[in-house]
Formats: structure tokens, sequence, C-alpha cells
């Protein structure tokens, strides 16, 4: 127990011994690859927040430790991105497709059994960067090729692979599809133009020079659509006319949710503002606001049902709020800390630095019950960095309720939805320019193993 935890009298939980442990039995059960960190853990208090102001601290205490199971395992050549449909049938791969000597951008699907879907090939050999995107829940998938100056080409695909749309790019571009497929917003992050593209066949609609760093989504089948720039948000129709357009408190950075029926619009501000905002996405008009602690990357993501609202990230302590969407109120709070070991110097390890822990993604799962974290450790340890990512569940009440390791130096795409977490690994290339990248799927039941 840390000295802040005995003043506050807070139990903490800890995760220790999550290091690799070598593949036998079955091979069902993912263990997840050697970490360069002998000792890992984590700390965190719950806070329930009464009508009338009380305080009740709680602890997530003993959190169990789970492991998930090995769904497939793959190795891929080159360098490696790769996404999780949101159904969780498939997942779309990027690499190179080798013809002789010459090297082509492509994407290939596959199934959850590792079998081979289709694959599509961008023809010029020029491009060396690709992207794929899943759109509208899955029935589609965007890719752009590119060269290193963003110039290239931008193709959609159905889920089977039959080809829709080819547009040419003359800068980074990154698809938004309303939830039917029927609208395409492409954000040109080069020349910061925003092109939305709309039925019968995606002809184009409007356009709209915008702010650096502008993005926006539909509300919900579109045709409108909600531009997110530097201090502003703007309610557009599908002539590109103005609906409304409310500034943004702090001038930066935002976040933000549509509720499930698609009248509310969530926000949450950068600091100095560091508030949270609940907009009518009839006239824009602000239903409440609440002010959080400063610090953290926010982002906000609304229930199935729309009842509660989650804003999570928040401060150094990688913060979650519950917050009840009616009224505004705080419903609970979560904090994580990362822990260590004090070493003989003084120093948390021997020479490893504390832990900092940044919650990278946060969901619900379908029936409203849990949310599902992929939270990552930054690890210093004798001047190298560490990057581990854990699947955290909490329950509806905000209780810890099991932690599951899913390795170091990975990148993770999850799917509370599915039940399914991808995991790739990207290796530095060998002196011969050569790199073996590993790709497995993992999967996970949201429910009790610590209540």
């Amino acid at each position: 127990m840390t000295l802040l935890a005995a003043l506050l009298g807070l139990p903490l939980f800890a995760l220790k011994s999550c290091r690799a442990l070598p593949q036998e039995g079955d091979g069902t059960t993912y263990v997840p690859p050697e970490a360069s960190v002998e000792w890992t853990g984590f700390a965190g208090a719950y806070t329930a927040d009464g009508a009338s102001g009380g305080v009740e601290e709680l602890s997530f205490l003993d959190i169990p430790v789970v492991m998930t199971r090995r769904v497939l395992h793959d190795s891929f050549e080159g360098p490696l991105h790769a996404v999780l449909a949101p159904d969780g049938t498939s997942y779309a791969v990027t690499t190179l497709s080798h013809r002789g000597l010459r090297r082509y951008q492509r994407f290939q699907v596959y199934d959850l059994e590792g079998r081979l879907l289709w694959e599509h090939v961008f023809s010029d050999r020029s491009y060396r960067t690709c992207r794929t995107w899943y759109l509208a829940g899955g029935r589609y998938i965007a890719a752009v090729a590119c060269q290193y100056d963003g110039d290239g080409e931008l193709h959609l695909l159905d889920a089977g692979g039959r080809f829709i749309l080819a547009r040419g790019i003359d800068g980074w571009t990154s698809p938004v599809m309303s939830a039917d497929g029927s609208w395409l917003a492409l954000f040109n992050q080069t020349r910061n133009i925003l092109t939305v593209l709309g039925p019968p066949d995606f002809e184009p609609a409007w356009s709209l020079r915008v702010a650096p760093g502008a993005t926006g989504f539909f509300l919900g089948d579109g045709p409108r659509f909600l531009l997110r720039e530097p201090g502003q948000a703007r309610l557009f129709d599908g002539t590109g006319q103005v609906v409304w357009a409310v500034e943004i408190e702090g001038g930066g950075r935002w976040a933000a949710a549509l509720s499930p029926d698609g009248e509310l619009l969530a926000v949450t501000s950068e600091d100095p503002d560091s508030s949270v905002y609940l907009y009518s996405t009839a006239d824009g008009t602000c239903l409440w606001s609440h002010s959080l602690v400063v610090g953290g990357n926010k982002d906000v993501v609304f229930s199935p049902d729309g009842d509660s609202l989650v804003v999570y990230d928040v401060g150094s302590h990688s913060a979650v709020y519950m917050f009840d969407t009616a009224t505004g109120d705080i419903v609970w709070r979560s904090y994580l800390r990362g822990r260590g070991e004090p070493g003989e110097d003084g120093a948390v390890g021997g020479g490893r630095a504390g832990p900092v822990l940044t919650i990278e993604h946060l969901e619900f799962t379908p029936s409203g019950e849990y949310l599902v974290a992929d939270v990552c450790e930054t690890v210093l340890q004798d001047r190298v960095y560490t990057f581990s990512h854990y699947l955290l569940l909490l329950n509806r009440a905000g209780k810890a309720v099991w932690v599951a390791p899913l390795g170091s130096l990975v990148d993770v795409d999850v799917s509370a939805r599915a039940g399914l977490v991808l995991i790739t690994t990207n290796h530095p290339y060998d002196a011969y320019s050569r790199v073996t990248n590993h790709l497995t799927v993992v999967s996970f039941t949201a429910g009790p193993a610590g209540g």
C-alpha cells in the first residue's frame, strides 16, 4: 500500500507477475509476448457520488487477472496494419504485394478462421503507404493508397469486395460515412478541404474549406453533418447550409459523441476550460454543462440506451466519469494510477519510473451492463520506454471486474460488440530490411470474474 493510499484509507488493487509464459497446452489461452518490464500493476479508487453531494470511497481491491482466449494467430512479412470489422466477422490487413521486384499496396480481408476472403491491390506501384477503414457498421471498406506527400487514390468497396468508387486525392485524406452508407465525407488534411458526396451514387453534394485538424460525422443516416473545428461546432444540412453554429469554450480541440437517437450531442473541451457539455442537435441549445479536473485527453461515449454518458481519460490519473444524461449529475468516478516497487536507490523498481496509464479507448458492451477499456501503460526503465496494453472491464456501477494483459509494443483494436480484440505487432526492420509481424485475435466475455 502506498503512502497516499494509507493516508486516504484506500486499499489498492495490483497486477503482478503479468509475464509471458510458454505457449503450451491446447493453444486456446492467449499469453502475451515476453515483456521487457518485469513488474507491472495498476492502482485505483472508485467514488460514488450521492445526490446530497456526499462521497463514499471504495477501491478496486483484489481485482482478478484473467487471460483472454486466442481465436487465431498469423504472421505477415513487412509492416502490418489491421482493423477489425465492427461485427467481428472479419478483419482487414494492409500489406505489400510482391510481383517480382515490384511492390504494390494492397489490403486483404480474412474471416475469423484466418481464411483469405478477398483482396484488393492498387495498381500504381509509386504508392508508398495504405490505410483501410470499415464504414457504415462494416458494410463498406474504404482504402487510401498514396505517396509520401499524400497524393494518391481512395477506393470504396462493399464488404464482399465489390468495387464501388475510385477517387483521386491530392493530400492526406480520411473518410467518414453515414450510418446507412448513402453519404460519404472526405477530409483532405493537407489542403484542409471537406468534400461531401451524396446519393444516389456518391455524387458531389457540397464542399468547404475547413480549419486544420477538422473532423466530423454524420447524424445517423445523414444528410446532416456535424463539423468539428478547433473552438467551433457547426451543423450542415444536405446542401452545405449551416443549420447552427456553437462556440466551444477553451478554443482548442474537443471530442464529441452522438446519442443513440441522434437528438443529443455530448462535447468535452480541452484545458483550461476542461468541461463536458450536452447540446440539442435540433438547434444547438446547451442543455447542461459540468466542469472536470484539468488535464488529460478527454473522450466521451453514450450508453446504448442513451441514459448515461461516460467521459474518460480525464486528468493525470486516467479518470472515468459516469454522468446521468438527463440531469448532468455525476453518478460515479473511477481513477487509475500506475504502480511500481521502490528500488534501493529510492526510484520505482530500481531505475524504473512509475507507470503512466492512458485509456486509449472505451466503449459499452451491447447490453450496456459493462464498459470495456483499452488501457495503455507507459513505463520508463533504464532510459527505454515500454508500452503495454491491458483490457479492463468495468461494470455499469463503476467497479473494476477484471483486467487482462494484451502484450507490449503492440497495436490494439477492441470490439466490445463482438467480444474480440485484434492485436498486431510492428517490429523494426533488421539489417537486411526484413521484418516479420504477428496478428492475433483474442476473445473475451464481459461477465463476472470479480463481480
